[in-house]
């Protein structure tokens, strides 16, 4: 069976339209059906295309007239042939059911209705949200708002989750050899860490329990000074999984109603973030192993070396290496609090501008050090360097952003 995921041609963008020469159906059916039968795929007839096209799978371009009482027939650009090959693919490699197709396209960046994508989404989210509920039976947990964890809730989490053997499975899907998983799934079962493990699969299904982050900084307490902020994350960054699982009866489960109820901005910057986490994970990984490595972050010397390697290690991994995973995090992205206020505008430009930003940062360790002495100075070597217009214009955003905090704090 071929692969499903592959370094595929770059899709033409809608700047090239009107550069593209249409083609007939007919025509287009014969140039897909000898490039497929060339990989030994099975030839589509020319109403699969038809039918594809009705249920989004493939761009509308437009249509042309066969003459009096003849009708018309569509027409096709190079764009929309690139789409059918991708559609095809999909096919061969098993996948039939069209609206994961589609959600498929979209994270690819192929050209999809976004209110067929918010469609698939909640189609996508509602069962599987149904699904988790069920298979850890949440309706008996009791109030899941709160700090304590009813002993139902908390023996339904460790079976399920946190236990050995479902932690080493969930850490092999990950993408963590079953050695190392294993590993990995036997340290965690240590109380202090089995019992964050626990509040943090209990923050999944409950969106207004603090629970976690008390559990966080009481084990906070505990750890060296300069190892505090590893365990104190931005509470923004918590609130993204918040009640991510809660049931979708409750009316509360931010991502299922975001997916019903998303407009097209939201959808498309979403989609955008998605499409680029993968370089977004690497490069914030690497930019944090350079900033231990260089001192600034109050890490112990006799720290560094393990904590650098670890996070190599992270940046090295792929967690969402397959479209199904994208198009997970596309859910949880929409569980988003903020949402609600910009739309997911900042999304889209974490995607694009972070990451170019994270890979500078971490060939240039000395700029990061120079950082926390003179930030201005260091602002000036960013906005010199070869680095996306869009990257810098979010620098100086975020500078102008830092100033009025200051300067209103110092009002007050």
């Amino acid at each position: 069976m071929p692969s499903l995921y592959y370094e595929r041609v770059t899709v033409k963008s809608r700047a090239d339209e009107n550069q593209s020469p249409l083609y007939g159906r007919s025509e287009i059916v014969a140039m897909a059906n000898s490039w497929a039968v060339e990989r030994g795929w099975p030839a589509v007839s020319e109403q699969a295309v038809i039918d594809w096209k009705k249920d989004a799978l493939l761009p509308k371009v437009g249509s042309r007239a066969l003459g009096r009482g003849k009708g018309t027939t569509g027409l096709w650009d190079d764009r929309s042939y690139i789409q059918l090959q991708r559609v095809i693919e999909l096919r061969a490699a098993g996948m039939r059911r069209r609206s994961r197709m589609r959600l498929h396209l979209w994270i690819e960046g192929y050209d999809v209705p976004w209110t067929r994508v918010r469609g698939d989404l909640e189609g996508l989210l509602g069962p599987s949200i149904r699904a988790s509920n069920a298979e850890l039976g949440t309706d008996r947990w009791g109030d899941q708002q709160g700090t304590a964890l009813s002993e139902r809730a908390r023996h339904a989490i460790e079976r399920h989750l946190v236990g050995r053997p479902a932690l080493g499975k969930a850490l092999m899907e990950f993408g963590l050899p079953e050695v190392l998983a294993t590993r990995l799934a036997n340290w965690a079962q240590r109380p202090e860490v089995k019992d964050i493990l626990t509040h943090w699969a209990y923050h999944l299904f409950s969106p207004d329990s603090p629970a976690l982050q008390v559990t966080l900084a009481q084990v906070a307490q505990a750890v060296p000074d300069p190892l505090k902020p590893l365990l104190s994350p931005p509470e923004g960054l918590l609130d993204m999984f918040a009640g991510v699982l809660a049931p979708t009866s409750s009316g509360s489960n931010r991502a299922w109603l975001a997916a019903r109820k998303a407009d097209e901005r939201l959808i498309a910057n979403v989609g955008d973030l998605a499409r680029n986490f993968d370089d977004l994970w690497r490069s914030s990984f690497r930019v944090a192993a350079a900033f231990v490595l260089e001192g600034g972050s109050g890490v112990p010397s006799w720290a560094v070396p393990p904590i650098a390697g670890a996070l190599h290690g992270l940046a090295a991994l792929q967690p969402l290496r397959t479209n199904d995973n994208k198009i997970l995090l596309a859910g949880l992205l929409l569980n988003r609090r903020r949402n609600l206020e910009d739309h997911g505008d900042p999304l889209g430009v974490m995607g694009r501008a972070l990451a170019p930003l994270f890979e500078w940062l971490a060939e240039h360790p000395d700029v990061i050090a120079l950082s926390q002495k003179d930030p201005r100075a260091a602002e000036e070597q960013l906005l010199a360097a070869p680095l996306p217009e869009e990257t810098k214009r979010m620098v100086m955003e975020e500078g102008r952003s830092g100033e009025r905090v200051a300067a209103q704090g110092a009002r007050n």
